[in-house]
């Protein structure tokens, strides 16, 4: 099978911007363009370069990961919030309030 030239240089070019956001610390541009690569890849049979992109995606993740355990209280969300969400205020709890 073929792999298009021009499709694999296009995949190759954003992971070198993810790449890059890894190196500045920029962990969700990160993930967000090696996930977009990685869909690209498989879409395409690109087993190999889609074998390339799993650990800059892991490591972004870890990362992210790791930020929101040392902030030593991590909330999941299961749906997506709204544009108009304000959380709620409990007692004691200053995290949310905003300055």
């Amino acid at each position: 099978m073929t792999i298009n030239r021009t499709a694999g240089e296009h995949i190759d070019a954003l992971m070198d911007q993810a790449s890059e956001a890894l190196v500045r610390r920029d962990y969700f541009l990160a993930e967000r363009l090696a996930a977009e690569c990685l869909i690209k890849a498989l879409t395409r049979k690109d087993y190999q370069r889609a074998g390339r992109i799993i650990n800059p995606l892991q490591e972004a993740r870890r990362q992210k990961r790791d930020m929101a355990w040392d902030v030593g209280k991590v909330t999941v969300l299961v749906e997506p919030i709204s544009e108009t969400f304000v959380p709620e205020a409990r007692p004691g709890d200053d995290s949310c309030v905003h300055r």
